[in-house]
């Protein structure tokens, strides 16, 4: 659907977001979830192991089939996505407390989201790693919602995360009738792996240290601006340029 707004394009702000340690945290309701999969897929003896915090979900079955000496196949992965999914349903409905949204992420969506509206010179969206569904359930059970986020790329929209600002720009020309650039694109996010993607890209790299990774190592990675947290998102709208 292409916006009925008049704003200039070389304006238009396309603002996306990362989920797990950005948007929210659900207590670790995913690597639980993962690894339950995993013992229902490949038996009891399959183990948890480390993995690279900012990976799409597929690169993490990847990882994790390879710490299990585990062969995979396009059966096998599709077993355990579907397993997978089906298990963090059923744990995000049955732990609603475990939903944290990060300090000022309401507050800003909603201020986003308004002058979205009432200007057509911002457009929202969400940027993640996660498989589509449960980008789903995730939004919803936190009660973000995706009402707001024109623009949903998720693990399926790329091999890599390197993939999916592309993908992102893609959709953003469809939603807008123009071309979003790429240095009005802010890539919003708490890894390392964010800040690559959005550089790669020609993007913004803006960061919050609710994840994994200090301000200091956000710093040090290539962050633009790093917050803390966004309870004072003023300096963010000011880059925007829509304070």
């Amino acid at each position: 659907m292409k916006s009925d707004r008049n704003a200039n394009p070389s304006a238009i702000k396309l603002v996306l977001f990362d989920i797990d340690g950005t948007l929210m945290i659900t207590k670790g309701a995913s690597s639980r979830c993962m690894k339950r999969a995993g013992e229902i897929v490949f038996g009891p003896s399959f183990q948890w192991a480390p993995i690279t915090v900012g990976t799409l979900d597929p690169q993490i079955f990847a990882q994790l089939a390879k710490a299990n000496h585990i062969k995979e196949t396009p059966e096998q992965r599709l077993r355990y996505e579907e397993v997978y999914l089906a298990e963090l349903e059923r744990e995000l409905i049955e732990r609603q407390e475990d939903f944290v949204v990060m300090p000022g992420i309401r507050e800003l969506v909603q201020t986003l989201h308004q002058r979205a509206m009432s200007h057509g010179d911002v457009v929202l969206g969400v940027l993640t790693g996660n498989f589509r569904r449960a980008t789903e359930f995730k939004m919803l059970g936190s009660g973000l919602g995706l009402d707001r986020f024109a623009i949903i790329v998720c693990a399926e929209d790329g091999k890599t995360r390197d993939d999916l600002p592309k993908a992102a720009l893609r959709i953003a020309k469809q939603h807008t009738g123009t071309d979003v650039l790429p240095a009005n694109t802010f890539i919003v996010g708490d890894t390392p792996r964010d800040i690559q993607c959005a550089l790669a890209n020609g993007c913004v790299p803006i960061c919050v240290a609710t994840g994994h990774y200090s301000a200091d190592q956000l710093r040090e990675a290539g962050g633009e601006m790093v917050f803390i947290d966004l309870s004072d998102f003023t300096p963010l709208l000011r880059r925007l340029g829509i304070d």
